[in-house]
């Protein structure tokens, strides 16, 4: 469930962080409880929805709500997505499945991948939300409106993670796991030894876990010793779930079950990435970056 408990805890913008949740039963007529998002006042940050993983079953439905619209898919008819889905908010985000059938429905899974950023001002100015007196000031300096005019900014989600995340290493880590209920079994302790260098989880893979099994990963980033958690079942049917989670310090990942189960396959994509002086301006540990720097990183046109 995704939370502005989650959204607080986000460090590396942007991050794509997996939220997972299982449902044992959704009665006729009903609406899935608790809601996978109910998000109003959301802090300075953008969230967007960019993935969806689900059973397809006839008579569920999927409900988003963002900034005024409200958007109904049926999931009878519409085969999951990821990456070529994407819902932009600033202040509600709503989510939640909805039984308009005549039948319970039962072990339904829904994953779904939430790009979180802070927005830069091209951003802003291409939605329409409004700028601090900071933020106008910055923009009449660089020539930003007339960037954002000529459709030249802000610049995609994929000409940032190509240009800006240098990666000089790159393996899947994981393994084949015999959980004991309510013990916690290591899938990955990474730690972080160059300060020029930094970790970021891009993918999760668990192919052969099943719904009754329950289990669970859990994802601590840098002292966050509960950053994300993910419900393995809800990763069926796909190869895997998208992420961007990265870590300065350390990734320790850990799994647990709620029965006996042998031979999970948990796998984990991690990718090794220099620590560039822009992402050093982009997260505030920039120390002693020129001024310009930080305030182009700011407009979204560096």
């Amino acid at each position: 469930m995704l939370t502005l408990s989650s959204l607080n805890r986000v460090r590396y913008y942007p991050e794509i962080i997996p939220d997972t949740n299982l449902y044992a039963q959704i009665n006729a007529g009903s609406t899935a409880s608790p809601a996978p998002a109910d998000i109003r006042g959301i802090p300075d940050l953008s969230i967007k929805a960019v993935g969806l993983n689900y059973a397809p079953t006839a008579g569920m439905d999927l409900e988003i709500k963002t900034d005024g619209t409200i958007d109904r898919i049926p999931l009878g008819s519409q085969l999951p997505t990821f990456g070529n889905i994407a819902y932009t908010t600033k202040n509600v985000l709503g989510v939640n499945l909805l039984n308009i059938g005549v039948a319970p429905v039962n072990n339904f899974y829904l994953a779904a991948e939430y790009m979180i950023t802070k927005p830069t001002i091209t951003e802003k100015l291409l939605r329409k939300w409004p700028l601090t007196q900071e933020e106008k000031a910055i923009a009449d300096e660089l020539g930003v409106y007339e960037t954002v005019e000529k459709g030249i900014r802000p610049i995609t989600w994929d000409y940032m993670r190509d240009r800006e995340y240098q990666v000089i290493g790159e393996r899947v880590y994981g393994n084949s796991l015999n959980l004991a209920p309510g013990t916690d079994a290591t899938v990955l302790d990474l730690k972080v030894s160059n300060p020029d260098e930094l970790y970021i989880i891009d993918g999760i893979m668990s192919p052969n876990t099943l719904f009754a099994d329950d289990v669970t990963l859990t994802i601590k980033r840098d002292g966050d010793a509960n950053y994300i958690t993910v419900r393995a079942a809800a990763l069926a049917g796909v190869n895997r779930i998208n992420c961007w989670i990265p870590a300065l310090q350390e990734l320790i990942i850990t799994a647990t079950a709620a029965q006996p189960v042998v031979g999970a396959a948990i796998l984990f994509n991690v990718k090794k990435v220099r620590l560039t002086n822009i992402l050093k301006a982009r997260w505030g540990i920039a120390g002693n970056m020129p001024a310009d720097v930080i305030k182009k990183v700011q407009a979204g046109i560096l």
